[in-house]
């Protein structure tokens, strides 16, 4: 396993590199130990990778979004329970949840996206902006993702609009 993640870690671009292991840690099929080696025998430019590792992420994709919304300067934090909501992907600088809707574990049922709907409701009663992402657009339109989160954290930062 050590040798196919310092595999990833020198082929695959940053994004990726940083889903696979986040995957691992979180699957726990590699150990802190493990992963200390792991960083010692890859090049040192790509020791910057090591402590944007979590092993919270439930999902690559989530891991690309965390990633991506960091790289700008925002606070990110992974798998916060809302009370009486339950778990979210990311919270935002306290006040924009991100859900990371990938094609596995998400059915596209009505019973599914009605409990989407009512769980954003809920999300947005509190003040937060629920914003959630499907694949395509983390993965092929990040730029689309992003203008939307920072829209989304400023608009908190200036206060109502209305």
């Amino acid at each position: 396993m050590t040798d196919a993640l310092a595999h990833v870690l020198r082929c695959q671009d940053r994004l990726m590199a940083i889903a696979v292991l986040d995957s691992a840690i979180h699957e726990r099929l590699v150990r802190v130990a493990q992963l200390d080696a792991i960083f010692a025998e890859v090049p040192a430019r790509l020791q910057a990778i090591r402590p944007l590792l979590d092993g919270r992420a439930e999902s690559g994709l989530e891991s690309v979004a965390r990633t991506l919304i960091r790289d700008v300067g925002l606070r990110c934090e992974p798998q916060v329970v809302l009370p009486g909501i339950g778990r979210c992907d990311l919270l935002l600088e306290g006040c924009v949840v991100v859900e990371t809707d990938g094609v596995l574990g998400h059915d596209d049922s009505i019973e599914s996206r009605r409990r989407h709907y009512e769980r954003d409701a809920a999300v947005a009663s509190r003040g937060i902006t629920p914003l959630r992402f499907r694949y395509a657009q983390v993965l092929h339109r990040p730029e689309e993702m992003m203008a939307a989160v920072i829209a989304a954290v400023r608009s908190h930062r200036r206060g109502p609009v209305l």
